[in-house]
């Protein structure tokens, strides 16, 4: 019954009636019936818009999201050459019968629905179908043969002779718009003739009988004439009506082509004979009928000797091959060679082309070389080696072969580049790369994946051990002084080391594995290598969603500000505060700054978030001083980040928002740690200076942990140094700590600065602080750190903190 397969799309909501129509339709009898059913029309056009082609549409018109005729238009408008069979009640029938008329194949009432009235009713659509796209497409083949035949064409009536269509080459030729041209008979277009009608029965009367045309003068537009042979038949319009189809050939034509074919046949012979690719005609057995003179040196002959004799081709005609050559210094060399068939003097014949492409493939060779290597050092790159890794994968997973990367990575490489510049950095660079290459085999793969950072694949491991001795060998290897731009440099690595096969399914798995091992080596041991484990995977994937989780804590506001009260020792008043940031996490509460500060840091989130605080304790000591009589001159103290201290135009945007709040500078103390200084002291002291002209305070904190405190103190042009609490917890308990602080006290009075203890936690710590001279203090024993509205209850209180009745608050 159905020749094909059938697709077909069951648009119905009627559970009862759709699978009543699907039991139908699995009973019909083809090859394959493929039923894709929907119970909606939104559902059915995304069908349409997805599905491969259909051959039939079954639809109610009773849609859930659609009524009536409506639903029949959507269908229709989003596959128009679909046919469409109409499901409707008795009730519908006028709307079904509108739907044929806008355009549906047919209708099918539910309650008389069979499997025989069905089966008809989608073959009569089907077949419908295939006979209007069949007339589709021969229409389409004519309009396209009619539009692009070199001819003019031009069809008119047999009696009247009115011209009703014209091709465009009819245009071209008689030099009129196709407006002009259909307002104008056929003896319009010829010169000298009697009536046109006369002339058409004669054209076709010959045609009929000799199928030869008829040569006339014809008249372009303007007036000039020349000579045109026409050909003319009659047939039938689809109507019925009888029209002529006549084909003009320019005959004027003709003269020039013959002229141009002398013209390009001298030259060709021009063309060919300097042609610097070696072309070579050869009749279907291969003997050779012409070759010029660049075939020479492919051939290896003279063109005497070589016309005439059989020439021995690598590939069938319509083909193509390379193969050796000898180019004409002599020097071997890669050419292209091409077959094609072709026409010589008349007969069947060969024409092939050699080319020398020996620079192309060379040049193929270096683009290929250098998508694989490092351009500096030669290695192989991150794709060669992520490719070569993948390769061992494979085959680790078939034999169970062990194999190990590890990922090499120069300790403060930055150090060389900003000292040495650029050039001596990728001196070393290269120079590293020939030191390790002498660590390995020739099996392995030494490569640079970028900047300061190798890679070593070691293939079918021997031994678990090999790859912690080619980390000490590596080490040892590169432990010499390096002499670069007259100096001697001397470097380490941080290795990380991952073995396989375990369970990776990638290459780059495995090497994100080894750059995890390789920075827990920078974080615990510089110069060192640790083996990668599960644990640090697991850390890696707790620092990606603390990063995540930092990220969204900034946007969502769960950052917040605690303030921990300064003392005064003197007078036991109220100094000022030290702002200092909490994470208030939804999952694990309140969040103390050393879980993440330091993480905050090396991924760079705190500039946004040391911004964040600056302005938001600021706005704070501006309230205060604007809404409490009792805040006086107190000040806010901020820690600034080590990366902070590197932003460009850090002080001048400070200074800036101060001043647009109307804030003195000189009530902020910005808190600066000593290590953060003394990594660039000369950019640290300018960087001080600026700050003090824009009259900030600058405190030196956790003074005393630095290996050079005591030598590097006298350079800094700050106002106050505090006193780590690390040396203020031990006071008491030995007299070397109370020693400690004594000694930082005096050095600072000596200098002109203040000092500030702490982790201040009992009465008899904060006695010897104001014993010894201290400024001031903060601790727990005088305030634990606060939100915005404790800390204000406690500056309205006006308190005054004495030895005797200090007690640890818990506020």
């Amino acid at each position: 019954m159905f020749e094909n397969r059938v697709e077909i799309l069951v648009v119905e909501d009627d559970r009862v009636q759709a699978q009543r129509l699907l039991g139908l339709l699995a009973s019909m009898k083809a090859p394959e019936v493929r039923v894709a059913r929907c119970a909606d029309l939104d559902s059915a056009l995304s069908v349409l818009l997805t599905h491969r082609p259909l051959d039939l549409i079954l639809t109610d018109l009773n849609l859930p999201d659609s009524f009536g005729l409506e639903t029949f238009q959507a269908l229709h408008s989003a596959a128009p050459t679909v046919p469409v069979v109409v499901l409707t009640g008795c009730d519908d029938l006028n709307v079904a019968l509108t739907a044929i008329r806008e355009g549906a194949q047919d209708y099918l009432v539910k309650s008389e629905l069979s499997r025989e009235l069905l089966v008809r009713a989608v073959r009569y659509a089907i077949e419908r179908k295939h006979v209007a796209e069949s007339l589709r497409l021969s229409e389409e083949k004519y309009r396209q043969l009619f539009e692009n035949v070199a001819d003019a064409v031009l069809t008119f009536e047999p009696e009247g002779t009115r011209i009703l269509d014209v091709n465009p080459a009819g245009l071209e030729l008689f030099g009129h718009s196709r407006e002009e041209l259909l307002r104008l008979r056929l003896k319009d277009l010829i010169c000298k003739t009697g009536t046109s009608r006369r002339l058409v029965r004669k054209l076709l009367a010959n045609a009929q009988a000799t199928r030869s045309g008829m040569v006339r003068r014809f008249l372009k537009r303007g007036g000039s004439s020349f000579p045109a042979e026409m050909f003319a038949t009659q047939v039938c319009s689809p109507d019925g009506t009888p029209l002529v189809i006549a084909t003009i050939r320019d005959l004027s034509r003709i003269t020039h082509f013959k002229l141009a074919l002398e013209l390009s046949q001298e030259s060709f012979r021009n063309v060919v004979q300097k042609h610097a690719d070696g072309i070579v005609i050869t009749d279907p057995n291969a003997r050779v009928l012409f070759a010029n003179p660049a075939a020479e040196c492919f051939l290896k002959g003279n063109l005497e000797t070589t016309v005439g004799r059989h020439l021995e081709l690598p590939v069938p005609p319509e083909a193509e091959a390379e193969l050796e050559i000898v180019r004409l210094d002599g020097v071997p060399g890669i050419g292209e060679l091409r077959c094609v068939g072709t026409a010589w003097q008349g007969d069947e014949a060969r024409l092939v082309s050699i080319r020398d492409i020996t620079e192309r493939k060379q040049m193929e060779e270096q683009i290929l070389h250098d998508a694989l290597h490092d351009a500096l050092t030669g290695l192989s790159n991150r794709n060669l080696f992520l490719n070569r890794l993948s390769h061992v994968l494979n085959l680790a997973h078939r034999t169970g072969d062990p194999f190990a990367v590890l990922l090499l990575d120069i300790d403060r490489f930055k150090n060389v580049n900003d000292g040495l510049g650029h050039i001596a950095g990728n001196q070393l660079l290269t120079r590293c790369a020939h030191r390790l290459q002498e660590c390995l085999r020739e099996e392995d793969t030494l490569a640079r994946l970028g900047s300061d950072e190798f890679a070593i694949l070691i293939e079918s491991l021997q031994d678990s051990r090999e790859p912690l001795y080619l980390a000490m060998r590596v080490q040892e290897v590169l432990k010499p002084a390096f002499a670069i731009a007259g100096q001697d440099v001397f470097i380490s690595v941080s290795i990380g080391i991952c073995l396989g096969p375990s369970a990776y399914g990638s290459p780059e798995h495995v090497l994100r594995d080894a750059n995890t091992a390789m920075h827990r080596a920078k974080e615990v041991c510089k110069a060192g290598y640790v083996v990668f484990n599960e644990e640090m995977h697991e850390r890696a994937i707790h620092l990606l969603r603390l990063e995540t989780d930092l990220r969204r804590a900034v946007d969502l506001g769960e950052l917040e500000l605690h303030y921990q009260p300064i003392i005064e020792l003197a007078e036991g008043r109220l100094r000022g505060f030290e702002a200092l940031l909490r994470w208030r996490q939804p999952e694990r509460g309140l969040v103390a700054p050393a879980d993440f500060i330091d993480f905050a840091e090396e991924t760079g989130l705190i500039l946004q978030i040391g911004w964040w605080v600056f302005e938001q304790a600021s706005l704070q000591l501006q309230r205060w001083h604007q809404t409490l009589p009792e805040a006086g001159d107190l000040t806010m103290s901020i820690n600034l980040s080590p990366r902070q201290l590197r932003q460009p135009q850090l002080v001048e945007r400070m200074g800036q928002l101060l001043e647009s709040m109307g804030l003195p500078p000189g009530l902020l103390v910005l808190e600066i740690t000593e290590n953060a200084l003394i990594e660039d002291g000369d950019a640290a002291v300018r960087l001080l200076q600026d700050l003090k002209q824009h009259g900030f305070q600058i405190a030196l904190d956790d003074f005393g942990t630095g290996y050079s405190s005591l030598s590097y103190l006298h350079r800094f042009p700050v106002d106050l140094v505090k006193i780590d609490r690390s040396f203020v917890a031990q006071m008491g308990e030995t007299g070397h700590h109370d020693e400690i602080v004594k000694a930082i006290l005096s050095l600072a009075h000596i200098l002109g600065l203040s000092v500030t203890a702490e982790g201040v936690e009992t009465s008899e710590q904060l006695g010897l602080l104001r014993a010894l001279g201290c400024e001031c203090a903060q601790g727990y024993l005088i305030g634990r750190p606060a939100t915005a509205e404790l800390s204000t209850q406690l500056i309205i209180s006006d308190r005054r903190w004495t030895t005797a009745d200090l007690i640890i608050d818990s506020f």
